[in-house]
């Protein structure tokens, strides 16, 4: 007896770990949107202000950058938009000297500076561009481009000079929503506050 007694609850303790660990699975799983969802573009409620992430990037398509650029123009806003990659020298070295010349012109909501990753949407890649852009205190208006089909799209659609899926690649647009500069290797950060910052001190038209 004592033998089938401890039997007995060693079965029904293997039957409530099984049952916990099926309905942990099944609520884990709710909370993850599909790719084909996300990469509609961006959710709405992203379009008039900055997407804040902790723990994720936001799927981005050419569609959502569209509508993000399109959205800041309503506002008279430039756009700057940082696509880069953990695994690109020059963007590492370039990011935090532009997000630091460019910070008191999005306080002042005159430019929105919107960063969009091309690392690969796997792990450890997505943590790596995460924790990147933590340090470098980059999150806020932060996304991923997560699959080569998506950022082809983007390139296609985005850009005039830039035609292949190379980064450092910067855009910036003007107040109206056009494409105003184009910047494609490393070192000219300068040049990309300086252009960002006559465009966003333009009258407005």
């Amino acid at each position: 007896m004592k033998f089938h007694k401890r039997f007995t609850n060693k079965y029904l303790s293997l039957c409530v770990l099984l049952i916990s660990t099926l309905t942990l699975t099944a609520c884990s799983g709710e909370s993850q949107p599909s790719q084909a969802d996300s990469a509609k573009g961006v959710p709405p409620e992203l379009l008039d202000q900055p997407a804040k992430t902790e723990n994720q990037l936001p799927d981005i398509s050419s569609e959502g950058l569209q509508e993000i650029i399109k959205n800041a123009a309503a506002k008279n806003q430039v756009v700057v938009v940082d696509f880069w990659a953990t695994w690109c020298v020059p963007c590492i070295e370039m990011f935090p000297k532009i997000h630091q010349g460019l910070q008191p012109l999005v306080d002042q909501q005159k430019v929105r500076l919107i960063t969009v990753s091309f690392d690969a949407n796997i792990e450890p890649y997505r943590s790596r561009a995460i924790d990147f852009l933590n340090k470098n205190h980059a999150l806020q208006d932060a996304y991923i481009a997560p699959t080569s089909d998506i950022q082809e799209s983007i390139v296609d659609a985005m850009g005039e000079n830039w035609n292949d899926l190379v980064v450092p690649a910067i855009l910036i647009y003007d107040k109206q929503g056009n494409l105003a500069s184009e910047f494609m290797q490393g070192g000219v950060a300068p040049q990309i506050i300086q252009t960002a910052t006559d465009l966003a001190n333009q009258p407005a038209s």
